[in-house]
């Protein structure tokens, strides 16, 4: 009885850890507000050009979360992607059919990017977002 419940635990042990494997792990990437930087007190400190911060998180195989910050205020929305080619493609709509969100449409929604191991450019803006570490 105990040796048929240990092969059941451990069935389910290994069918859990092969049906979650997935290839890509949380990637954020962060836009490039092409910052400069200044000396103060003898330190380099950044001069950001604007207070908006945006960033794409791949959640998994399928989803990327796109948040916009202004400051300390912000929002976030999960839209369904793909990649062939070394193509991004962003859907037109998020997980919850909006077709935009705060005012933000052509930014992320039915956007290309050329996806490299470190970095996403937008293919009509040219806007890069790089991988942070």
């Amino acid at each position: 009885m105990t040796k048929s419940i240990v092969k059941i635990a451990l069935l389910i042990l290994a069918g859990t850890l092969i049906c979650c494997k997935s290839n890509y792990g949380f990637k954020t990437y962060v836009f490039d507000r092409g910052l400069k930087f200044e000396m103060v007190n003898g330190i380099k400190k950044p001069m950001p050009k604007s207070y908006i911060n945006k960033s794409i998180v791949i959640v998994s195989d399928s989803t990327l979360n796109y948040t916009v910050l202004l400051g300390d205020i912000g929002a976030s929305t999960t839209i369904r992607y793909k990649i062939e080619n070394e193509l991004l493609k962003v859907d037109s709509v998020d997980i919850y059919n909006r077709k935009s969100f705060q005012g933000y449409t052509d930014e992320i929604f039915g956007v290309y990017f050329h996806y490299a191991k470190d970095s996403l450019t937008n293919k009509r803006n040219g806007q890069k977002y790089y991988l942070t570490k």
